[in-house]
């Protein structure tokens, strides 16, 4: 299926959010050294590649353009999707007005993809997280963590 959008991130807008890594971003994704950082620039690149067949990503800056966060969205099999989300330090100062777009954003694609789910592990113990995926409309399943990660899951509805 086609994506319905897909921003284009450059290399360097990445390699901001990595250097200058949100604090739940930096645990989550691993971010303690510079050979971390590469290894996880490199991964995130194959990730948005996977969105360009009908995924999703999305970029939001802020008003001197600089990246706050970095959405990506792929399929992992017919009706089943899996997203991840990787922020800068200026998400704090964003996070509402970020937050409020993605839970639209997923509306809309719930639309757009009947009887699909999205899914999402997060190793986050900031209880902010949980909190904040709910309010996305994620679920949390706890039969489906794995290991030290939490798995939530966003469900369309059949039409």
């Amino acid at each position: 299926m086609k994506a319905l959008s897909t921003d284009i991130i450059p290399e360097v807008d990445l390699r901001y959010i990595l250097a200058n890594p949100w604090s739940i971003s930096a645990m989550e994704w691993r971010l303690g050294d510079e050979n971390s950082k590469e290894s996880m620039f490199h991964y995130i690149q194959e990730l948005l590649t996977l969105t360009e067949e009908g995924g999703y990503s999305k970029i939001w800056r802020d008003e001197k353009a600089l990246p706050i966060a970095i959405l990506g969205c792929y399929p992992v099999a017919k009706t089943k999707y899996t997203t991840f989300l990787v922020c800068s330090d200026l998400y704090e100062e964003h996070a509402l007005k970020i937050s409020f777009q993605m839970r639209k954003t997923l509306k809309v694609y719930a639309q757009y993809y009947p009887g699909c789910s999205i899914g999402i592990f997060s190793s986050s113990r900031h209880p902010h997280v949980f909190t904040w995926l709910r309010f996305l409309g994620f679920q949390y399943l706890p039969n489906r963590d794995d290991g030290n990660s939490r798995y939530f899951e966003y469900r369309s509805s059949s039409n």
